[in-house]
């Protein structure tokens, strides 16, 4: 197997992240600048200025000791959801989505630039993991049928959470695969860095494996993707920057899941990645394209069986 290494290093600070960076809201924009995060853009910025260090004064022992090392990242999150639930954080839906679009158009861009430069069967049987609602799965099929790259695409999605709303999208139990079609194409967007640990891999190497020669898999993830395991303190402060947006994202995107469901996050490390080609049993190819966008750091891998 062939692969290229994620490595990540943060932009240089003007000092060292401190609890301090999430607390004073001028230092939390400082990141924001140094980051390249949400630049030019006013509604969400404001309100992450604002409502972040709210938070983050309450917790100002928890993030020094996360920072240290003696937290861990899900640790976190906990915590500072809970210190959003309590605020009442609302946040507008549109605005939000809109403040972030540059993510979603930048990843559907490079999954499509991927796909364009693949040979594609006639019939393609396309296998989404943590679909949603659908949407994007049959905007992609579209596209896939409109540009010419197939004649047909079935769909199939595994996602115990799904709320379809009647979209031609077959959902999946993991104990059929074996009579259904291998997998064309296989998408995970921003997926599995949601999943717990005890959950996370087994639905995933379920499906890649029976993926066929000459498919391919599109997992859209963010986070450092260190080699070591233990991060510095720059990548500790970015990983838990991006956890707080992405829990604030969500809270305006999806409010039932954030107020009702379990909420839980850890960023895929480039160890997480070896781990799952090491439990591949099919020859597989593996590299990456970094996503430009006006938000956090954006990573398309790519598996080519």
């Amino acid at each position: 197997m062939t692969k290229n290494s994620l490595v990540f290093k943060p932009a240089t600070l003007d000092a060292a992240p401190a609890t301090s960076s999430f607390v004073n809201p001028v230092q939390l924009a400082g990141m924001l600048d140094a980051w390249g995060v949400l630049p030019g853009e006013t509604y969400f910025r404001e309100h992450v200025l604002r409502i972040v260090p709210d938070v983050s004064r309450t917790l100002r022992l928890e993030i020094s000791r996360y920072l240290a090392g003696e937290l861990t990242l899900p640790d976190m999150a906990a915590m500072f959801l809970a210190g959003f639930r309590a605020t009442q954080v609302a946040l507008s839906r549109d605005r939000v989505i809109e403040a972030v679009s540059t993510t979603a158009v930048g990843v559907d861009n490079a999954v499509k630039r991927r796909l364009s430069a693949v040979s594609l069967p006639p019939q393609v049987n396309l296998f989404a993991y943590g679909l949603g609602d659908g949407s994007y799965e049959e905007a992609l099929r579209d596209w896939l049928l409109d540009s010419g790259a197939c004649e047909q695409v079935s769909m199939f999605g595994f996602d115990p959470n799904a709320q379809l709303q009647g979209r031609n999208i077959r959902l999946i139990d993991l104990n059929e695969l074996d009579a259904l079609p291998a997998p064309d194409i296989f998408l995970a967007r921003w997926v599995l860095h949601h999943v717990p640990y005890a959950e996370r891999w087994a639905a995933l190497l379920s499906i890649l494996n029976r993926m066929r020669q000459g498919s391919v898999a599109l997992i859209a993830e963010e986070g450092v993707f260190a080699v070591a395991c233990e991060l510095s303190v720059a990548q500790r402060a970015y990983a838990l920057l991006f956890a707080i947006l992405d829990i604030l994202i969500n809270a305006a995107v999806h409010p039932l899941w954030i107020e009702h469901g379990e909420f839980f996050i850890d960023y895929l490390s480039e160890r997480d990645l070896e781990g799952i080609e090491a439990a591949l049993d099919v020859p597989v190819r593996r590299s990456s394209i970094e996503v430009d966008c006006d938000f956090l750091r954006e990573v398309l891998l790519v598996y080519e069986f």
